[in-house]
């Protein structure tokens, strides 16, 4: 999974996608917003 996340980085249309459930679920997917964060998690 790592692997697949270097690889195909968060773009401009899941940036869009994630405001959109937010709209609706009032949440959000945070490794959208921080693609970085994949580098905290230890067991991925």
């Amino acid at each position: 999974m790592r692997k697949w996340h270097f690889n195909d980085p968060p773009d401009n249309w899941e940036e869009i996608r994630n405001d959109r459930v937010e709209a609706i679920q009032g949440n959000r997917n945070l490794f959208i917003d921080h693609p970085e964060w994949i580098e905290r998690v230890a067991d991925f």
